[in-house]
């Protein structure tokens, strides 16, 4: 008679085992799989973040190229600005300086 209760207590106890054991691995699984869920997440708003991120340097990039572009105009157009301003002035010395000659000639 002991010994059947012994043996029945045996039987509870390793039941009880058992069910703890798998309460154990399904909490377990649970976990992992939070945690999976996590990363995965955390991946896509980086990678997210990382599209976003590349986009913007992409137009960042297209809007340098423009302003490049632009400014290369800029220095063409101003190099052919000063060019006309140099003739100009030339012009003005050459006139100023026949105008003197032609009052020196009138003066004497």
């Amino acid at each position: 008679m002991e010994r059947d209760r012994i043996q029945l207590k045996e039987a509870q106890y390793l039941r009880q085992i058992s069910r703890l054991e798998e309460t154990l691995k399904s909490e377990s699984q649970e976990r992992n799989e939070r945690h999976q869920r996590l990363i995965e997440a955390l991946r896509e708003k980086h990678k997210a973040v990382l599209d976003s991120r590349d986009d913007e340097i992409t137009e960042l990039k297209i809007k340098l190229s423009d302003a490049l572009d632009h400014q290369e105009k800029q220095k063409v157009e101003c190099d052919s600005l000063q060019k006309q301003l140099d003739k100009m002035l030339d012009q003005w010395r050459n006139f100023k300086e026949e105008a003197n000659q032609k009052y020196e000639q009138y003066s004497k």
